[in-house]
């Protein structure tokens, strides 16, 4: 039977944590799966996560430097490190404070994230998500209404 932890870091060897990121896995992975099991299901990032962050940015594969720091609003010198712009086996959650990255959580593919949402800061109390089946039959998060 296939993997199909949507939470496990990816297998690549370029991807690292943000040296002044938090401690791996402060984001609660089993409870964004358990909330991410059903079509319909919501998921609020400020509920999930345990440390201070002021805006998230969800990053496709293949995203450029310059559009992740345009979505951070500030220089991130590290982007280069988690090899996102040449892998399309993985998307990252970004999350920012105080104009740094202080946390970065990779996600496979199992989840995509919309073109609604891809791309663009959120705030904490405007990070809510919700669990839908693309057209192509892949599950995605969208933007739930808040």
């Amino acid at each position: 039977m296939p993997d199909t932890d949507a939470y496990r870091t990816p297998p690549n060897p370029r991807l690292q944590r943000t040296p002044s990121a938090s401690p791996p896995s402060p984001l609660s992975r089993n409870r964004v799966r358990s909330e991410a099991s059903h079509e319909g299901a919501t998921i609020r990032l400020a509920d999930m996560t345990s440390f201070a962050w002021d805006r998230v940015c969800l990053l496709g594969p293949y995203t450029m430097r310059n559009e992740a720091e345009a979505c951070l609003g500030f220089a991130w010198p590290q982007f280069e490190s988690t090899g996102l712009d040449m892998a399309d086996q993985f998307s990252l959650m970004v999350f920012a404070a105080s104009e740094r990255v202080v946390h970065v959580e990779p996600l496979s593919r199992e989840l995509d994230f919309s073109a609604e949402i891809v791309k663009r800061p959120f705030r904490p109390r405007d990070a809510v998500f919700r669990l839908a089946i693309a057209t192509s039959g892949r599950r995605e998060l969208v933007r739930a209404a808040v």
